[in-house]
């Protein structure tokens, strides 16, 4: 299973939206905050087309997250992923793979997300009505499914973690 551009892109912004609010914990809702900001993936046209206002979307997370002070670009290496965005993403590889597709994209995220518990987007996404069945059906039927190349060998089948965050060394 691999991570695709798309979804290193969108890490790359939620490590920013979490500067930008204030935080140096990277949570699940800035990794929403990072596929909103995305924009032109499946993720988002799937929340569209189930009637979410995206700018709205970003709005609310926001107040809900923001802090006074945002994170100095000096100490952009003590950024960390927190564990429940950990297993969001874990989660994300989970759905790619029940989805039959050999990458974990945007709209395997957003399926992660609305999984999650005690998250802002998760509440959103609750009083929008969108569960994790809407997105899944509607992804089913619209959106475009990246298979495996019919040459590539087979591998076997594991569960892979991903572990974000500077490496250390002990000796």
């Amino acid at each position: 299973m691999h991570v695709s551009d798309e979804l290193n892109r969108i890490l790359n912004y939620a490590r920013e939206e979490a500067m930008r609010t204030g935080a140096y914990e990277i949570g699940t809702d800035h990794l929403m905050l990072g596929l909103l900001r995305a924009g032109d993936n499946s993720a988002c046209s799937a929340l569209t087309a189930l009637g979410i206002d995206l700018a709205d979307f970003k709005l609310f997370v926001e107040s809900q997250i923001f802090k006074r002070q945002s994170v100095p670009y000096s100490e952009e290496t003590k950024l960390i992923f927190s564990r429940e965005a950990r297993n969001t993403l874990n989660m994300s590889l989970l759905e790619a793979s029940s989805f039959g597709d050999f990458q974990a994209r945007a709209q395997h995220l957003l399926l992660a997300i609305s999984r999650s518990t005690g998250t802002v987007c998760k509440t959103y996404l609750d009083i929008e009505g969108i569960d994790r069945e809407a997105i899944a059906a509607y992804l089913r039927d619209n959106a475009p499914v990246q298979k495996k190349p019919e040459s590539a060998p087979v591998p076997p089948k594991r569960i892979i973690h991903i572990v974000i965050g500077k490496p250390k060394i002990y000796s």
